[in-house]
């Protein structure tokens, strides 16, 4: 890693390269120097420009940039503003940065100018290189910048036609983003940005459709690009649908089976995410109805029956509303709420669950957090009984309750509880996992407990080489109640590598942060 001395030092040695034969006397200004990403930004003036009080002696550029990768220090383009040339750089290098806004910016330059300009630098490129091209287009795949503490929500409008003709770049058309770059190099005419967006908003296209059929007819707020921002999911369905809830389906067969389970009058939204060769792309909203048994795709943005791609489909994310479930009861106190979470649970698990202590101590900012249980362990006192997800979270609105997601139950709890995005809440799964789990990995050979996951590692690595283990990494809540777990895949291999394996999460980089209080591993042949 570059330090500050070592970027101030190589730039005092280009500054005198490059002003040997001027008549100036260079002060660099330590207290000035900026660090980003990439590189160091060092200012300097000149000591004659400080002395005559007057900024224009002297170079007209005053700063230069210490790249950290070691590439050559230099100068930052005058035409380009320097926030601006750094998110060039970081997409393309330091040799290509300097001709975006020239008349030899190539193509993906072209793109990330309009990005930009569009979205204020909260927006890149996925990468350099065009996902799709035309005769008259070029199609570049974007999302929005990783930012901390929000969720990388990815983008409806997640894609760019650049036109080779060096007319306008523009987002395609939700309903049909395809047909609309294949459109332009049909008939290339200058895009209105005003009518474009119109072909971009299928969020108020899909909350008029509801409202039709809800028998209160509205209009569509126009797209804007703030629609994009990360979050924008959960809080379409949180602002007009907060009784949905989330179901990842496979095909266009299985959305109208889970919209025909639940009876005549389901109703929901369904995103649709599409892919070119693995890289998002695009996204549409459909709205789904059950009429009488039959169930329609409706697209708002058509006034008509939706199209349904067959082609390129990545998910197809359905956001039920049951019917009755807008009449869901809020949970303002700890009655309410122990009705609310006793109803979801009877109708969630096959087997009997129940609360554990509710009290008025489980209540949160927005909601309550409660600890539950199978009847069956609780009775019997058999771990094999018990629950993985321990936790119900009972919002004091309508919405339904959900358990916690595994891998970071406390960081989401916290995000759900300040209203900020926290991504999908979680599908309950089986109440009583265990046995069910063990028979489609094997019978069990030795069950361990250990207090930390640390310790658990060290018990792995006593297993024989090729070694296997379930690892259920165990939870209490802050008042001592049996909380949401977690499960880990445990390994010797015949290398003698020890490893743990979250299948629900990223890599696993910190042992330290499960916040456990108690490992149970669980090996198996």
């Amino acid at each position: 890693m570059l330090t500050l001395n070592e970027a101030l030092e190589a730039a005092r040695a280009r500054l005198e390269q490059a002003f040997a034969s001027e008549p100036w006397t260079i002060v660099l200004k330590p207290e000035l120097t900026q660090e980003h990403e990439l590189a160091w930004v060092v200012r300097y003036d000149t000591q004659e420009s400080i002395d005559a009080g007057d900024p224009m002696v002297g170079p007209f550029n005053k700063l230069v940039i210490v790249p950290k990768d070691g590439s050559r220090v230099d100068f930052p383009p005058t035409h380009l503003p320097l926030d601006e040339y750094l998110a060039y750089v970081r997409h393309g290098g330091w040799q290509r940065a300097g001709l975006a806004k020239t008349s030899k910016a190539e193509p993906w330059q072209t793109a990330l100018e309009w990005l930009l300009s569009t979205y204020s630098g909260l927006v890149e490129l996925v990468g350099t290189d065009p996902v799709a091209e035309d005769a008259g287009t070029w199609l570049f795949a974007c999302r929005t910048i990783e930012q901390p503490g929000y969720p990388r929500t990815p983008m409806l409008a997640a894609s760019l036609v650049v036109p080779k003709d060096y007319g306008e770049p523009f987002h395609p058309a939700s309903n049909d983003p395809w047909g609309d770059a294949a459109a332009y190099t049909r008939d290339p005419v200058e895009r209105d940005p005003q009518t474009q967006a119109r072909r971009l908003n299928a969020r108020g296209c899909v909350v008029t459709t509801a409202a039709a059929i809800a028998g209160s007819p509205s209009s569509p707020l126009p797209w804007q690009p703030v629609h994009e921002a990360p979050g924008w999911w959960e809080l379409l369905l949180r602002r007009y649908f907060p009784a949905a809830r989330e179901l990842r389906c496979v095909s266009w067969d299985e959305v109208i089976t889970r919209a025909q389970e639940t009876g005549p009058d389901t109703q929901g939204v369904v995103w649709v995410r599409r892919v070119i060769g693995g890289t998002e792309v695009s996204g549409h909203l459909l709205y789904v109805h059950n009429n009488n048994g039959q169930v329609a795709f409706l697209d708002g943005m058509t006034g008509g029956l939706a199209r349904l791609d067959q082609v390129g489909v990545l998910q197809l994310v359905f956001a039920r509303v049951e019917p009755g479930a807008e009449d869901a009861a809020a949970a303002p106190d700890l009655a309410t709420a122990r009705h609310k979470a006793e109803r979801w649970l009877k109708r969630t698990y096959a087997e009997p669950v129940e609360l554990v202590e509710p009290a008025a101590e489980d209540e949160t900012a927005r909601g309550w957090l409660f600890a539950c249980q199978t009847t069956a362990a609780l009775r019997t006192g058999d771990w094999r009984r018990g629950m993985l997800d321990a936790a119900v979270v009972v919002p004091k609105g309508p919405q339904e309750p959900f358990p916690l997601p595994n891998s970071d139950p406390w960081g989401f709890l916290a995000a759900w509880d300040l209203d900020q995005p926290a991504g999908p809440t979680p599908v309950p799964d089986k109440a009583d996992w265990f046995t069910s789990t063990m028979a489609e990995l094997g019978p069990v050979l030795s069950v361990s407990e250990y207090p930390t996951v640390i310790a658990a590692v060290e018990g792995l690595a006593a297993l024989p080489a090729g070694g296997r283990a379930l690892v259920w990494v165990r939870r209490l809540d802050a008042r001592g109640r049996e909380s949401t777990g977690l499960l880990l895949a445990g390994l010797h291999s015949e290398s003698g590598m020890v490893g743990l394996i979250d299948s629900a999460a990223q890599e696993l980089r910190d042992l330290d942060g499960f916040r456990e209080s108690g490992v149970r591993v669980v090996r198996y042949r």
